[in-house]
C-alpha cells in the first residue's frame, strides 16, 4: 500500500467551495479549518455531524449539498484509514455531481475525481488511477481557465496546486515495485517566503525503514540515516500521524548529519494545522530543543505552531 500525507492545502475539506451551502447548513458542519492532525472534535464526532447534515439535507432534497457532504465524508474516512469505505463514498459523491450544473458544482466534481484518483493510487489500482487522474486533470485545467476569465483567482490557484500535486505522484509511481509499502510525503522549500508555494512529493520506500536494530549502521549505504535509532520501528504510519520533509539547502541544516540536497523527515508531534504558508512564514527560523525537537512559532499570531521530531535523513533525494 501507498500511505500519502496529502498536504492540508490540497485535501477536500480544505479545497471543497461551500458558497452554495445554506447558512443553516453550514451550522451543521464541523467545516473548520483543520488538518488530519487537528480537530476540534474527534474525526469519528466529524463524521457523525456530517451524517446528521446528510440527513438533513437529503429530507430537503438538496443535491449540490448532499454531493458535497459525501465528499466530505470521503476524506474523513481517508484519515481514518478506511480506504475502501473512502473510495465507495466519494464515488456517490462523483456521481451526483454529474446530474446538478454549475460553476461551483463543476469545481467540487473536479474535486471529487482528484480524490477518488488519490484512493485507487493508495490502493495500487494503478490503470484506474491514472484513468482517473486524467479525468481530473483535464477537469480543473477547464475549471481554471473558467475561474481565471470570473476573476476568481483563489479557485483557480487551488486547481493548479491540485494538477501540479497530481503530476508529482504520477511521476512516483514507476520509483517502487509494483505493490510496494512507500510512504508519499509532501516536501517544503524552508525559508521560500512565497504564501503558494510549490509543494514537491518524496516517495519513501517502507521496507528498510523496518530494519532490526542491529543493522541500522547500514543504513548510510543505502541512501538514509536514522535519527533515532532507538526507536523500532523508525516510523509510526497509523492513521493520525502526519509526516513531512524539509528540502535541505546547506550543510547542517536542522540537524548535525544533514549535507545541501538532503531531505529531512519529519513527524509532526503537537498538533497544529500545518499549511505551507504556516511553515515557510515563520517569526524565526526554528528552535531546536535539547531533546532534538524542532519548534516552529508562527508570524501571525492567529496560526498554529507546531513541534517536529526529525525521523530520518535522506540522502540527495530532495
Amino acid at each position: 500500500m501507498r500511505r500519502i500525507f496529502v498536504p492540508y492545502e490540497l485535501t477536500p475539506l480544505h479545497l471543497a467551495n461551500f458558497a452554495e451551502v445554506s447558512p443553516t447548513l453550514k451550522r451543521l458542519l464541523p467545516t473548520g479549518e483543520y488538518p488530519p492532525f487537528e480537530l476540534s472534535i474527534t474525526i469519528e464526532d466529524a463524521l457523525s455531524a456530517f451524517e446528521q447534515a446528510l440527513s438533513v439535507v437529503q429530507r430537503r432534497h438538496k443535491k449540490k449539498s448532499e454531493a458535497l457532504i459525501h465528499l466530505c465524508q470521503a476524506d474523513l474516512l481517508w484519515r481514518l484509514g478506511r480506504w475502501e469505505e473512502s473510495l465507495d463514498t466519494v464515488r456517490i459523491a462523483t456521481k451526483k455531481f454529474e446530474f446538478e450544473i454549475g460553476r461551483i458544482v463543476s469545481y467540487n466534481q473536479a474535486i471529487a475525481v482528484y480524490f477518488e484518483g488519490i484512493l485507487h493510487y493508495v490502493l495500487h489500482a494503478d490503470e484506474k488511477a491514472l484513468q482517473t487522474f486524467a479525468r481530473a486533470q483535464e477537469m480543473l485545467q477547464e475549471n481554471e481557465q473558467d475561474l481565471s476569465c470570473d476573476g476568481e483567482d483563489e479557485w483557480a490557484e487551488n486547481c493548479r496546486d491540485v494538477e501540479r500535486w497530481i503530476s508529482q505522484l504520477l511521476q512516483l509511481r514507476t520509483q517502487s515495485l509494483p505493490g510496494a509499502d512507500v510512504m508519499i510525503v509532501p516536501v517544503y522549500e524552508y525559508g521560500d517566503q512565497n504564501a503558494r508555494a510549490t509543494i514537491n512529493a518524496l516517495s519513501v520506500p517502507l521496507a528498510t525503514m523496518y530494519l532490526p536494530a542491529q543493522l541500522l549502521g547500514t543504513c548510510a549505504s543505502i541512501g538514509w540515516i536514522p535519527l533515532e535509532i532507538d526507536t523500532v520501528p523508525l516510523l509510526n504510519i497509523s492513521p493520525g500521524s502526519h509526516y513531512f520533509a524539509l528540502k535541505i539547502k546547506e550543510d547542517k541544516e536542522f540537524v548535525p548529519e544533514s549535507r545541501a540536497g538532503d531531505a529531512l523527515l519529519m513527524e509532526v508531534l503537537l498538533p497544529t494545522a500545518l499549511t505551507a504558508e504556516g511553515l515557510l512564514n515563520t517569526e524565526q527560523p526554528f528552535i531546536r530543543r535539547p531533546n532534538g525537537k524542532i519548534f516552529f512559532k508562527p508570524l501571525r499570531q492567529n496560526s498554529g505552531e507546531f513541534v517536529g521530531v526529525p525521523r530520518v535523513l535522506l540522502r540527495g533525494r530532495a
